[in-house]
Order: structure tokens, then C-alpha cells, then sequence
């Protein structure tokens, strides 16, 4: 096995996001896409190989702070529920290789906030490292279609739904139109037009009449 270190997933994005597809608790923010448009500083991900092979990896930043290097995950901030990225029943190969490059010889500071508890990223830290448990925003995972989530609420709730919405395909028309770039005002002004359509809340009109939206138009 051997260790890579590359500044963009380029060819490799593919399987790398295969493989957070496939980890035990898939997340956007360990997604190719999202990682490269947060980073800010240099990116630097620490890939591990078995020949040609990817096996996976753990995605960084380099920074530079009082000439000493620093890496952090690569996220914008605020994610949480992070760990190393690896092909299934790989994960301690890929951590193995990912802790020897972070405790090669050399001084620099790591911060990997924003991982989960159970992390195997964490197991490549150092035993001198200092722990801090950080709040996280509430979250829930939204179940794969809207059938399961109604499968998962209240007999009283499912019912309310169906009621509504067999109310809504006999009496609603809904008309609309697509519209480009530009100012919500016009938009907003169809939806005053609409008023008498019972879909139109009682919120939004009166949203609609306190900021006198669509007069202008």
C-alpha cells in the first residue's frame, strides 16, 4: 500500500464519491464536489493505493499560520458527522495510511473538527491530543421517498395528507410559468394574481399585502 498526496480528486472523484455512497453513514460534505468548492487554502487530499487501486482517503487543507503548517478538513465550517473516506472493508488499511502521514517527522497542527465520535479518522490522532465535544445544529435523515416518510408519521398525520390532497386534485388549478434571473417582484406579482386560488395561504397573502409586493409591477 502506498500514500498519495494530490490537490484535486480530478479522474478520482468518481470513486471516491462511490465509495462515501456505499460508507455506513453517507454525507454530502465528504462529497468530491462539495469538498473542492469549500476549501479554502490548499487542498490536500491524502489518498491511500494498493497498486493502482484507490482505497480511499481523508480530504484536507493546508494553511500556513506563524511559518508552522496546519491542516484541517476540508469544509466550509459548520458540517458535522465526518470521517476518512474508504472503499468498503477498507477503512482501518486507509487509516493506517493516513496516521503514519499525519505523524510523520515534522511539526504542524491538526484540527479534524466536525468528526463523528466513532470515527476511524480520529484513531490516527495523536494520544496527546486534546479532545473538545462541539453542539451540532438539530438534523434528521430524510428518508429516500415521500410514501416512506408518511409511513413513518402518525395514522392521524397520514390521514390529514391524503385528505388534503384529494381536496387539492378536485378544486385546485394551478397554472404557472417559468421565469429567468431577475428580481422575485414579477414572480411575487403572479402569486397576488392568484389569490382566489385556494392553494394561496393565508400567510403569503398576507405577506404579500403588508409589503404591497407586486403593485410596482
Amino acid at each position: 500500500m502506498r500514500t498519495e498526496v494530490r490537490g484535486t480528486l480530478a479522474e478520482l472523484a468518481p470513486i471516491w464519491d462511490a465509495f462515501v455512497d456505499a460508507s455506513p453513514s453517507p454525507s454530502p460534505f465528504l462529497c468530491s464536489w462539495w469538498l473542492e468548492a469549500v476549501a479554502v487554502g490548499t487542498p490536500t487530499f491524502v489518498l491511500a493505493f494498493h497498486g493502482d487501486e484507490l482505497l480511499g482517503g481523508a480530504p484536507f487543507v493546508e494553511e500556513r499560520r506563524r511559518g508552522v503548517r496546519r491542516y484541517r478538513l476540508a469544509t466550509a465550517g459548520s458540517e458535522h458527522g465526518l470521517d476518512l473516506v474508504a472503499a468498503p472493508g477498507r477503512g482501518d488499511a486507509v487509516a493506517v495510511a493516513v496516521g503514519a502521514w499525519l505523524q510523520r517527522a515534522g511539526n504542524r497542527i491538526v484540527d479534524l473538527s466536525g468528526l463523528r465520535p466513532d470515527s476511524a479518522l480520529a484513531s490516527c490522532a495523536p494520544r496527546a491530543t486534546r479532545v473538545e465535544m462541539l453542539e451540532t445544529a438539530p438534523w434528521f435523515d430524510v428518508p429516500p421517498t415521500f410514501e416512506d416518510y408518511l409511513a413513518s408519521r402518525r395514522k392521524k398525520f397520514r390521514q390529514e395528507i391524503r385528505r388534503v390532497g384529494r381536496r387539492f386534485d378536485s378544486s385546485a388549478t394551478v397554472t404557472g410559468s417559468i421565469r429567468g434571473p431577475g428580481p422575485s417582484v414579477p414572480a411575487i406579482a403572479v402569486a397576488r394574481s392568484c389569490r382566489t386560488v385556494p392553494m394561496i395561504s393565508p400567510v403569503l397573502e398576507s405577506f404579500i399585502d403588508e409589503n404591497r409586493l407586486g403593485s410596482t409591477v
